[in-house]
């Protein structure tokens, strides 16, 4: 990571950088710290003064996360577009999710962003993925979900589970006790462990939602064993749709 991010800046032109914060545990970069001039998504098109066509900008911002790859920890072939939101003072944030294993991840793993302006600066950009996932996948793909889907949903009314923010808060949830719970699909659940924080453990899970609202943090329940794991903030995609359409 150290070793990209120094590259990356190199490339562009950035003398001196300071060294990125780091995610606990995966490496990724938090967040971008001050430089002494801004990083640029590479130009595509806007020929002749014209914006850049939303293909364009796509086509930028994969070029972009390619270059970066090795401190974001992920392979350009496992992220997907989730969508693209305006922000204030014109700034764009656009969002990707990382798809590296047979079952969707969870948890608040796996989600990159990067905001930009028109002009093609970057002002911020960040990465929960989780490196390494070829091994991770291997391993994952001699796990088979045990627990039926009516079966997780069984007695979790007026549980109170640990719940990680997407800023990376302690929180916690309790689960109603009125609305339905549905088991809707099995997952990869990661989370860091409670008696070792600097370990990460990934849980094939059902991912049980909480009535109809699709921006309400999901439960998680281990399809192996039955356990209640914990909660997080609604998938990427759900939560994207609810802020455009808030």
């Amino acid at each position: 990571a150290l070793a990209r991010w120094t590259t990356l800046l190199s490339d562009q032109g950035i003398p001196n950088p300071p060294p990125p914060p780091l995610q606990p545990v995966t490496a990724t970069l938090r967040e971008l710290p001050a430089l002494a001039a801004p990083l640029r998504l590479p130009k595509v098109g806007g020929a002749n003064g014209k914006q850049p066509t939303a293909e364009e900008t796509r086509e930028s911002l994969r070029r972009f996360i390619e270059r970066a790859g090795g401190l974001l920890g992920i392979e350009p072939q496992h992220v997907s577009l989730v969508g693209v939101e305006e922000r204030v003072g014109g700034v764009k944030l656009a969002r990707y999710q990382q798809k590296p294993f047979l079952y969707p991840l969870r948890g608040g793993y796996g989600v990159l962003e990067v905001s930009f302006t028109a002009d093609q600066r970057v002002t911020q950009f960040s990465s929960t993925a989780i490196p390494d996932t070829e091994r991770l996948g291997r391993a994952l793909a001699t796990i088979r979900p045990v627990v039926a889907a009516d079966k997780a949903t069984a007695g979790l009314a007026g549980q109170t589970v640990n719940l990680t923010s997407a800023a990376g808060a302690e929180q916690t949830f309790t689960v109603p006790t009125s609305g339905e719970l549905q088991a809707r699909e099995v997952v990869v659940f990661a989370r860091r462990r409670a008696a070792d924080p600097s370990v990460i453990e990934f849980h094939l899970a059902w991912e049980v939602a909480v009535g109809s609202d699709d921006a309400a943090p999901r439960v998680y329940v281990d399809a192996v064993t039955g356990d209640l794991l914990g909660a997080a903030p609604a998938p990427l995609a759900q939560a994207m749709l609810a802020a455009i359409f808030a």
